[in-house]
């Protein structure tokens, strides 16, 4: 399914909350269709995840997303957010407290080669003077 929502312009997110044991509580995918927020904004928004570990009675639940593109920071068609710190707020003030872990699983690290530690010679190759 990811792959198929990938194949779109627009972001794409699918949240399953996973118990300890491997069983899936709630699985949905999220879009950015209007390009007003991202994907994770709508994820956030949506009360289900929460209340998914909160009727299972579970602990050590694991909220794994999977991003076409990594979350953004101050960074896309809107410069005055961060989704990297939606996030961790998120993670700090709704899934710490339900003893839940999260994951991210971005398919395209976006931009991830601009920093010279993680580039290969051959993408350095390119940007150096002879």
């Amino acid at each position: 399914m990811l792959m198929t929502l990938a194949r779109s312009a627009a972001q794409a997110l699918i949240a399953r909350l996973e118990t300890p044991s491997g069983e899936t509580l709630f699985c949905e995918s999220y879009r950015n269709e209007t390009m007003r927020a991202c994907a994770e904004t709508f994820m956030i928004r949506d009360r289900r995840v929460l209340e998914a570990i909160d009727s299972s009675g579970e602990r050590g639940c694991t909220l794994h997303m999977y991003l076409t593109q990594n979350p953004c920071h101050f960074s896309s068609s809107n410069s005055t957010e961060s989704c990297v710190e939606k996030l961790l707020l998120y993670r700090r003030d709704h899934l710490a407290p339900r003893h839940a872990a999260l994951r991210i699983h971005a398919t395209y690290p976006y931009r991830a080669h601009w920093d010279e530690a993680h580039m290969s010679e051959d993408d350095l190759a390119g940007s150096r003077a002879p």
